[in-house]
């Protein structure tokens, strides 16, 4: 058993206070005489010797001592962990990153993350608390640790990806740190990303090794002759060689394009010289240039 606010305890100094008045008191009965002239100093006297008198039986001070108790009990707020109530308390980490939006787990990789999320909500059942944190480039609590597994499971169901990256790290310390009644919380993470094993920490990861070749870079730089060019980088994500099309489709409507043979987890650059103002697409498809319709059809262009 725990104490919400121990200190409240205090109040039950009030209980000894409460037996020492109640001996104090004095206790008269009315009594007939013809005179008590002869009894004054008697009583002073008796008055003298016992200044306290014996506790005798009391269904007042009973009830009044009861109360006491039950009110310094009640503003301590004391709590019992039961053995069957779960377990510690869950902090649930999403990655919201573009990569979850690969779709070679149907429907997508953050789908898929987002079911087994509310699974695990559904099994902890009740008085099991839990949180709620999403993993994208600035880590944020979506819902605060809490009972109330409605709550939570709608919380998960606004999550959606983004279009950038991250901050894993960021997010796992955001979400270890937290304490429910003065203990740690156990952080379950759902993300694509190889994670190492942790202890305190249980790891989903969602997706497979899927090809995907994505524009990783595309800006306007000014060269050695003042002019400006467009810089186009590609990477090639998959485990397997391939073979691309980089198209660049500027502001007139014109096109640049190269072809690209790409190993494993290799990147390759594309400089071309700006032909006009304006906003510049640079795109990978297939070397027919055909779309490819890869994993994550989502990094496959960049402005």
């Amino acid at each position: 058993m725990t104490l919400g606010a121990p200190a409240a305890l205090w109040l039950l100094l009030a209980v000894p206070l409460l037996v020492l008045l109640h001996m104090l008191r004095a206790r008269r009965e009315a009594r007939v005489v013809s005179s008590v002239l002869f009894w004054q100093h008697a009583v002073r006297d008796l008055q003298t010797r016992f200044p306290v008198r014996r506790l005798e039986r009391s269904l007042l001070l009973l009830l009044q001592v009861l109360a006491v108790t039950s009110l310094a009990l009640a503003l301590a707020r004391p709590s019992l962990t039961l053995p069957g109530a779960g377990g510690p308390a869950l902090a649930i980490v999403l990655d919201t990153s573009l990569s979850m939006q690969a779709t070679d787990v149907p429907p997508s990789r953050f789908a898929r993350a987002q079911a087994e999320a509310l699974a695990l909500l559904a099994r902890g059942g009740s008085g099991r608390p839990a949180m709620v944190v999403a993993a994208g480039p600035r880590p944020r609590i979506v819902h605060d640790l809490s009972r109330d597994a409605t709550s939570l499971a709608a919380a998960v169901r606004r999550l959606r990806p983004t279009d950038g990256r991250a901050d894993l790290e960021g997010a796992v310390e955001l979400a270890a740190a937290q304490r429910a009644e003065g203990r740690a919380v156990q952080v379950v993470l759902f993300t694509d990303r190889p994670w190492p094993a942790t202890p305190g920490m249980t790891v989903h990861q969602v997706g497979t090794p899927a090809p995907n070749v994505a524009v990783t870079r595309a800006t306007v730089r000014v060269g050695d002759d003042g002019q400006d060019a467009l810089l186009v980088e590609v990477a090639n994500l998959s485990p397997q060689p391939r073979r691309v099309r980089v198209q660049a489709t500027w502001p007139d409507g014109a096109t640049t394009a190269a072809v690209l043979a790409l190993g494993p987890e290799e990147r390759a650059v594309r400089v071309w010289p700006a032909r006009s103002d304006g906003v510049v697409r640079a795109a990978v498809r297939a070397s027919d240039g055909q779309p490819r319709g890869d994993a994550l059809p989502a990094d496959d262009a960049a402005e």
